[in-house]
């Protein structure tokens, strides 16, 4: 069984997840593990456990198929991409283990590659793109971006914009601060109001999006599906408006839990 994070009661949470079988023994001096990077893919919502410790508990079942033991933080360093604390989102996770030696090439250092199922780690091809975005990151070390200029504010954007543009940027703003659980500005709610067909249009997406990976729907999208059960339905700006409070009242319990 592999131990994952301590609950909220203090007790070791525990997922029957058993891979003994192919696991590699446990190995006697991890100091002296020879360094090795893996990479594994998953959609976030099979990571067992609390949403918040997911990304401690992949690498817990990453060390526990490679070497039969949970994630040691003076050896291990796991770093991931995408969203793994919400639900129903692909996320890429790379596990950087062992010590290099001084003098070692890092382009010598072993990749390894798997996808998580829920259940086991399923071995796949370290292709050449694969291969060649993992070497672009330093082992065991968070990569150092540059600066960035500011970015235009939306005043200037706007200007710039033509009106199918503006149209385009402002749903996928509202889209993607939906999907990632982010209050949705005054400007973007008074854009809504006179785009009530792109309202409905990013909920369907959203909630199609949730039952394809049969993952249970927010209240705000549970609220959203009952009102529109009838196909020619369309939101009024009373139901966008609890609609989008609903929203930011789960945003707002999801803080309090972190």
């Amino acid at each position: 069984m592999i131990t994952l994070p301590y609950d909220k009661d203090g007790a070791e949470q525990q997922t029957p997840f058993d891979n003994s079988d192919n696991a590699a023994d446990p190995i006697s001096c991890p100091a002296s593990a020879s360094p090795i990077r893996i990479a594994v893919r998953c959609m976030s919502h099979k990571i067992p456990g609390e949403a918040s410790q997911r990304v401690t508990t992949i690498g817990n079942l990453i060390c526990q198929h490679q070497w039969g033991r949970n994630m040691d933080q003076g050896m291990d360093f796991i770093r991931t991409t995408g969203f793994p604390h919400l639900d129903g989102e692909k996320a890429d996770f790379l596990l950087d283990s062992g010590m290099m030696p001084p003098g070692t090439n890092p382009e010598d250092v072993p990749i390894l590659a798997y996808r998580w199922s829920g259940k086991t780690m399923q071995k796949r091809d370290v292709g050449a793109h694969l291969q060649n975005y993992i070497r672009t990151l330093p082992f065991k070390e968070i990569r150092i971006t540059g600066s960035t200029t500011p970015g235009k504010t939306t005043s200037q954007l706007r200007d710039e914009m033509t009106e199918t543009e503006w149209n385009e940027h402002m749903r996928y703003m509202v889209f993607q601060k939906i999907k990632y659980r982010r209050n949705i500005s005054r400007e973007e709610v008074l854009w809504l109001t006179s785009h009530l067909e792109q309202f409905d249009g990013i909920m369907r997406e959203h909630i199609a999006r949730r039952q394809w990976h049969r993952v249970p729907l927010w209240e705000s999208q549970d609220l959203w599906l009952n009102e529109h059960r009838e196909l020619s339905k369309t939101s009024d700006l009373a139901l966008m408006d609890r609609i989008l409070e609903q929203h930011k009242l789960e945003i707002q319990s999801e803080s309090r839990k972190a």
